[in-house]
């Protein structure tokens, strides 16, 4: 089993996975900003690809119960996956327009469920209107881990 196999384990156990310094792991963000198209373009695919990976990886654990579902929601102007587990749902998305590409995580994990206006709007209202991402895509697996831990304080 892989790293993050013992760590989907533990979450269905009911034990948040910890770091070396005993910190429970939880996905690291930050503001979202725009990147040039090709860069958000790679930055997205990178994503979808290691999601792909991680929910396999998750799905090998969770095989007696509920499955991680993956989901490609592509339209116009824009790609995203979204990630369900029961009524749970996380989704990340790349808008593009005006010549540069914007990441954007909604849903659990990110800063709330809504989806932004439509991709016409400015960066700096975007960034006011609160947009995350995950810091790196190493952030990938804490999201999923976040995205199937039960709804107790013990999980953040």
């Amino acid at each position: 089993m892989t790293t993050f196999m013992l760590q989907v384990a533990e979450v269905l156990a009911g034990e948040p996975p910890l770091d070396a310094s005993g910190t429970a792991i939880v996905p690291a963000l930050r503001p979202s900003r725009p990147k040039s198209i090709p860069q958000a373009a790679d930055d997205q695919v990178a994503l979808r690809s290691l999601a792909e990976q991680l929910v396999s990886e998750a799905n090998a654990v969770l095989h007696g119960g509920e499955l991680i579902e993956l989901e490609d929601q592509l339209r116009a102007g824009e790609l995203g996956f979204q990630m369900r587990y029961g009524s749970r749902a996380s989704s990340i998305r790349t808008r593009f327009g005006a010549g540069a590409g914007f990441s954007e995580l909604s849903g659990v994990g990110g800063a709330d469920a809504r989806r932004l206006a439509d991709f016409a709007v400015s960066t700096s209202e975007t960034l006011s209107a609160g947009a995350v991402e995950l810091a790196d895509p190493d952030q990938l697996g804490p999201l999923i881990l976040l995205l199937i831990a039960p709804a107790t304080p013990a999980f953040g």
